[in-house]
């Protein structure tokens, strides 16, 4: 009696199984649905499919958006060679790199001097420290030096607002002048760099080019 009360369970479970697989007819419709999967979707709404042509289009707008343009500054041999060593390491090809003849604009400093006699000089440069300020030790060009620099700055504006935020009696005699830019020189310029290139390049001394800054 038991024995044939497990074949029959057996039988039964075996026909359940082929009739919710299909095998017997259609399976009834709620074991066509998967309402845990459902569920899950987070937005469903927000998912657009595509055509792939349209797709594909799609992808091809995202990597142009991310690319950007880094550039040197103005360069020299050897270190233009260096920095063509570092785009083929970032793996430029050679035909995405432009060379750009350039010249590097003055930069704006707060300057103390000019000190042409040792006394006076030594004695600008003690009290500089005893403010506690840093500067640094100009020596060139010669109309300019020997003197001291106290701020550098990309604008005017910016180095007068440095010197009016000290003290004018720390400061006496100190004003705001603009450097000569540098010699001409060569820029390697990267107009269309990949994010992963332009990060690599970066640590080489790469920079925004002038447009983007």
């Amino acid at each position: 009696m038991l024995r044939a009360l497990v074949v029959l369970l057996l039988l039964a479970n075996a026909l359940y199984f082929a009739w919710a697989q299909g095998w017997l007819g259609s399976p009834p419709r709620h074991a066509e649905r998967e309402p845990q999967r459902l569920a899950a979707q987070v937005s469903p709404g927000a998912v657009t499919v595509l055509p792939p042509k349209r797709a594909s289009a799609a992808l091809q707008a995202a990597r142009e958006a991310s690319l950007v343009c880094v550039e040197t500054a103005p360069l020299a041999e050897p270190e233009l060679g260096q920095a063509e060593y570092r785009l083929a390491e970032a793996l430029v090809a050679p035909d995405a790199v432009a060379r750009v003849e350039a010249t590097e604009p003055g930069r704006w400093i707060v300057f103390g001097g000019r000190y042409p006699d040792a006394g006076p000089r030594n004695a600008r440069e003690d009290d500089l420290r005893r403010l506690g300020l840093t500067f640094e030790r100009l020596t060139s060009p010669p109309e300019l030096a020997p003197g001291f620099v106290l701020s550098r700055h990309d604008s005017r504006e910016a180095a007068e607002a440095w010197l009016k935020d000290k003290t004018p009696k720390a400061l006496r005699g100190a004003r705001v002048l603009q450097l000569p830019g540098a010699g001409a020189g060569t820029a390697l310029r990267v107009a269309r760099a990949a994010p992963e290139q332009a990060e690599k390049l970066a640590a080489a001394g790469f920079r925004p080019c002038a447009a983007a800054r």
